[in-house]
Formats: structure tokens, sequence, C-alpha cells
């Protein structure tokens, strides 16, 4: 190997230490350090054959993490993982696994949003939707959680 290909592989390594990266967030930090073409698909190719990139399982966790236990929607998701450089096919079959109901999951986040409101009758259903929509969920969903939320909470 030489220097610059060792170089280049520090580079992501402590990229990669602090989170899970995709391969096109690794991509770009060896892009912006000014590494040569050559030298970035090396590293690439190395990281991949090692078990360092792996954007199948990175997709899942990320998912799993952003939508599972942040209650956020499969919209806002999907659009943080196409930032990342994942595939759209790549991102149905993510969600394909993870089969979320997003009225659930919608009314989950109000929730815990709002676990210590003492009166439902205090909040305000315009206010719930302007959450719900922030968070990338659809309108018909939103409405559908915001009822469910004042049914059953």
């Amino acid at each position: 190997m030489n220097t610059s290909l060792n170089e280049a592989i520090k580079v992501a390594i402590n990229f990669i230490s602090y989170r899970p990266r995709t391969l096109k967030e690794i991509k770009d930090k060896l892009i912006s350090k000014d590494f040569s073409s050559e030298v970035i698909e090396e590293t690439i190719d190395f990281l991949v054959k090692s078990n360092y990139i792996n954007d199948e399982d990175f997709a899942y966790r990320w998912a799993e993490e952003r939508i599972v236990s942040k209650k956020l929607s499969k919209n806002l998701v999907k659009f943080e993982l196409k930032a990342k450089g994942i595939s759209d096919e790549l991102i149905e079959r993510t969600f394909d696994m993870l089969e979320i109901d997003e009225v659930e999951n919608a009314c989950n986040f109000l929730r815990n949003k709002f676990l210590k409101v003492k009166s439902k009758d205090s909040l305000d259903a315009n206010k719930l939707l302007k959450i719900l929509l922030s968070k990338g969920y659809s309108f018909n969903d939103s409405k559908r959680a915001i009822k469910k939320f004042f049914e059953n909470y």
C-alpha cells in the first residue's frame, strides 16, 4: 500500500469511528481531503471488503433508530437516507423490513411528546397537525393520528 492510500484509510476509519457512515459520506469526506479518485476508489474497496462500510446495514439501523425510537415519519427518514446516498431501492427494502404503521407511529409521537399534559382539552388539534407535518407525516396520516390520540389517550 502506498502512503496516500494508508492516509486515506486512516482518515476514513477515523471518520467512521464517530458513527457509522454511508459509502457516499466516506467518498465525500475523502474528496474534501483532496485524495485522488484512484486512492478514493481503492480506499472504498478496502472499507467495503473489510465491512467498515455497509449501506444496507446503515440504512436499516438509521431508519429503525429514527422511525422506531424517535417516531419520525418514513418521508422524513427517506429524505435523510437519500441525502446520505442511499438508493431508493434500498430505502424501500429497508422500510419493508421495518413494517411501520405511520398513523400508529404518529400517534405514539404525540403521546410521548404530550405525556405530561394533564388535560387533552388544552391541546389544539391545529397545533398538533403542524407538529406532525413538520416531522414529515402526511396530512391524512396526521389527521387520523390526531383523532386516535384524542380518542385513546
